[in-house]
């Protein structure tokens, strides 16, 4: 591979394409410059690489270069610029369908798959809900798909489920979403990952009015997934059939010098590479106006992080696992946030006594006018209440989907088969960095309200880095992975993250340590040492990049700190805006508390973390 050291990556997205111009300088990568303009995927201009052309162009300005050729992206002809990437999520993103035999099983794992390859889940179909044969027609006609994913059996069985599934699929005769010829429309792409045995029937019955993709099945048994064939082929389907039909695309494709990938993948990627890198479990979060995306990885070696010898511990990081949660957000469908959580969850979080109707006319004013911001500090704090709910609903989603498919316990066989547990679940105490991205976290006018909308909204256990994305450059940065990833990695720890802090936090306290009782003896070196005492948010100062060795003991085996009840931990910890916080509140508490007490908690925690 060539030697590169000026690359422009730009991400499409629904309303805004984003051009992030990187270049290695005295051998350091850095952002040199950073423009956007609007996506113009949309009538009348239906062309995305006039967006694509318009950023450049601002890029030009700030630059006082030139990168276009003829309104043309070519690197190759272009001497001030190397390489060309770009990520998409322009015109809703890639759209699948799932469907499958059960929901909690093969619908289930079709989900993940999906998700996996960087999909917005349209909606799932399974043979045991409740909806008539109609209603499925009808749903699959209304929502046009990018690609349909069918699974469903277990290698041998199903013949029947899966030949009922198809049936619906050939009486809907869906059409594709970019498909502006009536009388000759484009065949949708449909992949089967289900049992083999229906294979050779299914291509006699669907290729005639459908573009079919067979790959192994997502569950082969009911004690093993395969997702990375369905995964790949999603990928593969999105470039060859997707792309090249949506507006503007195929010039764009041309115009890249690697592949066009969705911008959930190249998130993806960044968050699998930072975890590898870094040795560290990561949880992402990124909440924008219509959804909310969470991403995690997870370590599956069983090593705890909160041991004194993680250092000499075999880490070992499944894949990035990543949810969608397409109606919580903070604008376009900020009234889901409302109709999901509550007016009493969110005015928990309020420092001031609230007229509840007044929270559902400031909530419902945003759906109207998605793109206003609030006029007073009022509404900013309920902006942020708002988006504390809309996080934790967000990680329920998060950790209900990317927990495990479930299956058949094993000591039981094939007649147990409706006997069902998960094999594994996910849990905060699993992560040991937190990154938050969006508006309302990454924009917010004091780093300390980032801070404790994270511990809010995710509740961190055991030891927990946290930061946010300054600028949203995960996406441009999975691209850039994909050439020089250390150079991804080097702008993402230098440019791209603000550290907030780390949180020390307990993985479980017995009801018996009531508030304000001593529960731990905090060792911070050069014989310094503090009480610990339940229920309160205490900050000790410690700058960015300065670190400092604690010792955390118990003073009862009720403290389960993760190591065990009365175990003590030790940690190397790093500092940022909010410095060292240990967090021993009970929220669950603080919800039901009365109003008086959650406005002195709440006013309580702003001054602790310096929250103007």
């Amino acid at each position: 591979m060539s030697e590169f050291s000026s690359i422009i990556v730009t991400d499409c997205g629904s309303t805004t394409t984003k051009a992030i111009w990187f270049k290695k300088d005295n051998n350091v990568w850095k952002v040199l410059h950073q423009a956007e303009a609007p996506t113009t995927v949309e009538k009348p201009l239906a062309d995305v690489t006039i967006g694509v052309s318009n950023a450049f162009r601002n890029l030009e300005k700030v630059s006082d270069l030139i990168l276009l050729n003829n309104d043309q992206v070519d690197s190759v002809q272009n001497t001030n610029y190397d390489l060309y990437c770009s990520t998409s999520s322009a015109g809703g993103g890639l759209q699948m369908l799932v469907m499958g035999i059960m929901s909690e099983l093969s619908t289930k794992a079709a989900s993940k798959a999906a998700l996996g390859g960087g999909a917005i889940v349209l909606s799932e179909i399974s043979l045991d809900d409740e909806a008539t044969f109609f209603e499925r027609v009808k749903e699959l006609r209304d929502l046009r798909p990018d690609i349909i994913l069918i699974a469903g059996g277990v290698e041998g069985g199903g013949f029947d489920q899966v030949r009922e599934l198809v049936e619906i699929l050939i009486s809907a005769e869906p059409k594709n979403r970019f498909s502006t010829d009536i009388l000759n429309p484009a065949k949708i792409p449909v992949i089967y990952a289900g049992t083999s045995n229906v294979i050779e029937e299914l291509r006699k019955i669907i290729e005639k009015n459908f573009s079919l993709t067979v790959v192994p099945n997502l569950m082969p048994n009911i004690q093993v997934d395969n997702f990375h064939p369905a995964r790949e082929a999603i990928h593969d389907v999105f470039l060859s059939h997707v792309m090249s039909q949506a507006p503007g695309y195929s010039k764009l494709l041309e115009w890249s010098d690697k592949e066009v990938i969705p911008t959930p993948v190249a998130v993806s990627k960044i968050i699998s590479a930072v975890a590898r890198n870094l040795n560290t479990s990561i949880l992402a979060s990124d909440i924008g106006g219509a959804t909310t995306d969470i991403f995690s990885v997870r370590d599956i070696s069983g090593a705890n992080f909160n041991s004194e010898d993680k250092e000499n511990k075999t880490i070992e990081f499944g894949e990035c696992e990543r949810s969608v949660s397409a109606n919580l957000g903070m604008s376009y469908s900020i009234g889901n946030v409302l109709k999901n959580s509550s007016i009493e969850r969110i005015a928990q979080w309020l420092p001031f006594e609230v007229d509840q109707d007044w929270i559902s006319e400031v909530i419902w004013n945003k759906m109207y006018r998605p793109t206003s911001l609030p006029d007073t500090k009022k509404e900013l704090l309920l902006e942020q209440a708002v988006a504390r709910e809309a996080l934790r609903l967000s990680l329920q989603h998060h950790a209900d989907l990317v927990g495990g498919v479930p299956s058949a316990k094993k000591e039981k066989g094939i007649s147990s088969f409706f006997n069902l547990e998960e094999e594994s679940g996910f849990k905060i105490d699993q992560i040991d960095f937190i990154l938050g991205s969006g508006g309302v976290v990454s924009h917010a006018p004091n780093r300390g309200s980032a801070t404790l909308m994270l511990l809010d909204s995710f509740r961190p256990k055991g030891v927990t880095f946290l930061a946010v994305d300054s600028i949203f450059m995960l996406p441009h940065l999975g691209s850039l992975s994909q050439v020089y990833e250390s150079a991804s990695l080097e702008i993402f720890l230098n440019e791209c993250i603000i550290p907030l802090g780390t949180v020390v936090s307990p993985k479980a306290m017995h009801k018996s340590l009531i508030a304000g009782s001593e529960i731990a003896k905090v060792n911070l070196g050069d014989n310094k040492s503090q009480i610990l005492k339940s229920g309160e948010l205490v900050v000790i100062p410690l700058k960015a990049k300065e670190i400092m060795q604690v010792e955390v003991v118990p003073l009862s085996k009720k403290l389960d700190l993760g190591l065990g009840g009365g175990k003590k931990i030790k940690s190397t910890v790093k500092g940022g805006y909010s410095g060292l916080i240990f967090d021993t509140r009970d929220l669950d508490q603080h919800l039901k508390s009365d109003r008086k007490s959650q406005i002195k908690n709440v006013i309580n925690w702003q001054s602790v973390l310096d929250i103007n």
